[in-house]
């Protein structure tokens, strides 16, 4: 119930600061709300089925960091646990510091769209509700990215680059966003641009093969299996076909978004392909994250032109309660969130 709540408050709370900024051009209450999420993700309780997983990281962070050597991937969110263990006893540091960069992330992402209320929306079954919720250190990384892509737009690869690469240092599933500089490389930049990445990728082939078991174990073994996989793919490869279908529709804000938007687009079929040679699902699935991008533009812009906005909206915010409550009651895994706790209650 609570997070059916969450999912109401979210959807009248926007809709009215849209009403006051569109009147007085003040986005007081679209941070405000991002104020609220954070407060709500960050000093959870027992939330998600890897919250024990999770505490152990801030245990057993320095004895991670006393066998590695001095920079491999990771290092920075391991730091983090670490100094959350030795100042409060618990991971409550770590998880509010993934939490405000999930939530930045989200929020600037969503507010660069054309419709951010529909952005919101869309995010709130799987971004929201299982990544923020649930994937702590995966959530931090995908806010960055979700960061960092309007650099892409903008042909900013440097920036973007870097924003990658802080973003591998806490998960290192973000690597896989390195795809986009390579395509979009131009010739005024390359000599720069190949420096940067061949150092780059020397960083990470040094730290991967020091840690081949750890990711063999982790996300290619044949026992490692994501229920919540074919529901999510069916969603990403959805919004593949109806961007491709309204292709010439869109209005883009540059070459490079139309360029980084196609190879979005792409990517959950290349997905789908990959699970008739991969035995695990789990890789895929963590993949898979960060291909949303394609379903908050392709989903956010259904309707444009045919109904009003306010229409589009709530009939998206009708279809996200309903994946929401069906999530909740058949997901094998959805136990987990049932009980919402928050620490910051025990204060009051």
């Amino acid at each position: 119930m609570f997070y059916i709540s969450l999912l109401f408050f979210m959807f009248i709370f926007l809709k009215v600061d849209l009403y006051n900024t569109l009147k007085t051009n003040n986005k007081f209450g679209y941070y405000f709300f991002a104020f609220v999420l954070f407060i709500i993700i960050a000093f959870k309780f027992q939330v998600g089925c890897d919250w024990d997983s999770y505490e152990y990281h801030s245990m057993s962070a320095s004895s991670v960091i006393s066998q590695e050597s001095f920079f491999f991937n990771e290092i920075l969110y391991w730091n983090i646990a670490d100094l959350s263990f030795k100042l409060f006893n618990s991971s409550v540091l770590i998880h509010s510091i993934c939490a405000l960069l999930f939530v930045v992330g989200l929020m600037k992402f969503s507010s660069e769209q054309k419709y951010p209320i529909n952005s919101m929306l869309i995010s709130f079954p799987i971004l929201i509700l299982v990544i923020g919720f649930g994937f702590i250190q995966h959530s931090a990384a995908i806010g960055i990215s979700l960061f960092s892509i309007n650099y892409l737009y903008k042909n900013q690869l440097i920036k973007y680059s870097i924003l990658i690469l802080i973003a591998w240092l806490i998960h290192s599933s973000a690597i896989i966003m390195m795809i986009f500089p390579l395509v979009l490389i131009n010739k005024k930049q390359r000599l720069i641009q190949v420096l940067l990445f061949c150092f780059l990728f020397y960083l990470i082939y040094e730290s991967i093969t020091s840690q081949i078991d750890h990711y063999i174990y982790g996300y290619l073994d044949k026992n490692r299996k994501s229920s919540g996989l074919l529901p999510r793919l069916s969603l990403g490869i959805l919004a593949s076909i109806l961007f491709y279908s309204k292709f010439r529709s869109y209005s883009f804000s540059s070459i490079n978004e139309k360029k980084v938007l196609k190879i979005f687009a792409i990517s959950p079929l290349i997905l789908l392909i990959s699970l008739f040679f991969l035995s695990s699902t789990t890789a895929v699935d963590r993949i898979l994250f960060y291909t949303f991008p394609i379903q908050i533009y392709t989903y956010s812009n259904i309707g444009t032109g045919v109904t009003k906005p306010y229409y589009n909206s709530f009939i998206l915010f009708v279809i996200n309660l309903f994946i929401t409550v069906i999530w909740l009651l058949y997901s094998s895994h959805s136990y987990c969130w049932m009980n919402y706790d928050n620490l910051l209650l025990y204060f009051f």
